[in-house]
């Protein structure tokens, strides 16, 4: 209402303001002093009505912002509030599946199809956190959720490539590249099968969703490993497929620090940084029991240390 007075106080001054104006021009004649300090104060009082209706828009501009975000927070803990409440239900469902049990109500029970029930996406979601939490190997893969095959095109020089070499004038230069293949990629399904005693079924006091993730999580762990790493014949490659480079050592049954020395600079400079180590456990022992000619351990002197080849898991994978 009081914004709506100054508009109109405004207007008011500015048809007072053109009065004054169109008399002097009707006239041919220039201001008198008197009319001369009353358009400077009609001009003052408009400056003072603006700038009051701008800060009065402001202030009700953040005023509807503050709103907005209220409004938009708490639609936010709303949504959250109900994400949470839809994976207790979830879980609470996949929880009475397992142990047998079908509530009346249907909202809560899963849904069964031909080869069973499908997991719950909250249930499943915490499988595969759980999967990159202990398998390295899958946590720093490249992923790519699709479906069907994926063809993934790539720049390959290992026959021929981009040459740079002196010229002289007017000579032609033999045109060098590489070429451009692609890495197709097929879809497998993979399943695990959890069983679990009757009797932690019957103990209602026992974490029977928990356990069975943690287990399901733990063979898919060791089976994306071993794919990824080894790979089997008509599936997963891994990484055997297509690696031609290797060092061979003195020895079939002896590893010498000159081996380990030889492996990493195989490796180029530009892909030092964010390598990784992946051997047997068994190479493991015989690196780690490598000395000098008094006795010494190379890698470690000090046995209660940690181990320096590896200072994680995730920069040495053990298979």
């Amino acid at each position: 209402m009081y914004l709506k007075k100054l508009q109109e106080k405004r207007a008011a001054a500015q048809e007072e303001m053109e009065g004054l104006l169109n008399k002097v021009k009707t006239e041919e004649r220039e201001f008198t002093d008197e009319e001369k300090s009353q358009f400077e104060e009609l001009e003052k009082t408009i400056k003072g009505i603006v700038d009051t209706i701008e800060k009065m828009k402001a202030g009700r501009d953040l005023t509807e912002e503050k709103e907005s975000e209220a409004e938009t927070e708490e639609k936010n803990d709303a949504e959250a509030g109900a994400e949470s409440q839809r994976a207790i239900n979830e879980e609470r469902a996949f929880e009475s599946y397992i142990r047998g049990i079908v509530e009346e109500r249907a909202d809560v029970n899963m849904d069964k199809g031909t080869n069973g029930a499908v997991i719950p996406s909250s249930i499943a979601d915490r499988i595969i956190t759980k999967v990159m939490d202990i398998c390295p190997i899958y946590q720093m893969s490249d992923r790519y959720n699709v479906t069907g095959n994926l063809s993934i095109p790539f720049y390959d020089e290992g026959t021929q490539s981009i040459q740079c070499e002196y010229a002289d004038e007017f000579t032609d230069a033999d045109s060098t590249s590489g070429k451009f293949d692609n890495i197709e990629l097929k879809g497998f399904l993979l399943r695990a099968l959890t069983k679990v005693s009757k009797s932690l079924i019957n103990n209602s006091k026992f974490d029977i969703v928990t356990f069975v993730v943690n287990k399901m999580a733990e063979a898919i762990s060791k089976k994306i490993e071993k794919e990824l790493l080894v790979g089997t014949t008509s599936k997963i490659q891994g990484m055997k497929s297509g690696i031609s480079q290797n060092v061979a050592a003195g020895s079939p049954t002896l590893i010498t620090a000159d081996n380990l020395i030889d492996v990493q600079e195989e490796v180029p400079d530009i892909y030092q940084n964010n390598s990784i180590w992946i051997m047997k456990r068994t190479t493991r022992k015989a690196i780690r029991k490598l000395k000098d000619s008094e006795g010494n351990y190379l890698l470690n002197r000090d046995l209660t240390a940690k181990w320096r080849l590896c200072t994680t898991r995730k920069r040495c994978i053990y298979i």
